[in-house]
């Protein structure tokens, strides 16, 4: 049941080109597809158009397994969720805690383990949003690593309580400023109010390093807008202009989401297992970074678009 809910959630079909029910946003759905051109990575991201989840297909997709993108930078997610780990020079930092106590358990705490990490190095954990596949393991891994600090925006929790009973959801020990820096021995974090997919979505910005060399990425908290009321509607494409026009102050030239759908995770991972001491696969140009992030945003469009025509 809660696979199936968490499927639901994602509003993702396929990883081919999303097709329109009618001619309602043709415009939109066309200039998606043009900006995803050819590259498979962005094809595949071309299922944020889509409006309904194919749920057999996604329940095929296998989870990668545990793995460095960069130098301090880890996957310890599954196929459709991404938990991702920054190691620093004082200790860990979870981002999102899959759907589950048994989830957390054995895809990060033990694939922490199978790259050489301890979980009880965590020192923080940070919640993208509060919906059940982000927060679901969050209660067992304060149970095994009760010094560890929650981070969560104050509504991200309200939503947390509403899909849990309380007792399941606990309460977070810091809740940022938008804005906020959040520092752990040689790394530092900044955490960006972007609302509109889920109320308390929070957006990162956070320094990688490959082979040594320095690269920023930004993993963007909550990125699904098929079923977004109007008025989430305008909150998500602000955020995501926001994110645009962050991206381009700070330099950011990784782009990371917490569904691996949606930014290459399993393909990239792949590439850098397969070739290390070639470029980086995750790091991108300027001006790929705008694209991606136009395409996501084209793709919001369309919905948008259509939510509009059904309204008349």
């Amino acid at each position: 049941m809660m696979r199936t809910a968490m499927i639901g959630a994602l509003l993702l079909a396929t990883n081919t080109a999303a097709k329109p029910a009618s001619n309602v946003g043709t415009t939109e759905l066309r200039r998606a597809t043009a900006l995803a051109g050819n590259e498979a990575w962005l094809r595949r991201a071309l299922i944020l158009c889509e409006r309904e989840p194919d749920r057999a297909a996604l329940s095929k997709i296998a989870a990668p397994p545990p793995a460095a993108a960069f130098d301090n930078l880890f996957f310890v997610g599954d196929g459709l969720v991404s938990a991702w780990v920054v190691r620093t020079s004082a200790g860990l930092i979870l981002i999102d805690t899959l759907n589950d106590g048994n989830e957390a358990e054995q895809r990060i705490r033990h694939g922490l383990q199978v790259l050489g990490l301890d979980s009880a190095n965590i020192r923080y954990i940070i919640i993208t949003h509060g919906h059940r596949d982000h927060v679901g393991g969050l209660a067992a891994m304060r149970k095994a690593l009760p010094d560890a600090k929650i981070v969560m925006m104050g509504a991200a929790y309200d939503v947390a309580r509403r899909q849990a009973p309380a007792d399941d959801v606990p309460s977070p020990d810091l809740i940022p400023r938008d804005g906020q820096r959040l520092t752990l021995g040689d790394t530092t974090l900044t955490v960006y109010d972007t609302p509109g997919h889920s109320p308390g979505t929070l957006s990162l910005l956070l320094p990688v390093a490959d082979r040594g060399v320095r690269h920023v990425a930004l993993l963007m908290g909550g990125s699904a807008s098929a079923r977004l009321s109007p008025a989430d509607m305008a909150l998500y494409r602000s955020s995501l202009r926001r994110i645009t026009e962050i991206a381009r102050r700070e330099k950011v030239d990784v782009v990371l989401s917490n569904h691996p759908l949606l930014d290459g995770t399993a393909e990239r991972l792949a590439k850098r297992a397969r070739t290390p001491l070639v470029a980086n696969p995750f790091v991108m140009s300027s001006r790929d970074v705008a694209r991606y992030y136009s395409l996501v945003d084209a793709c919001a469009a369309y919905h948008q678009t259509a939510q509009a025509k059904s309204a008349m």
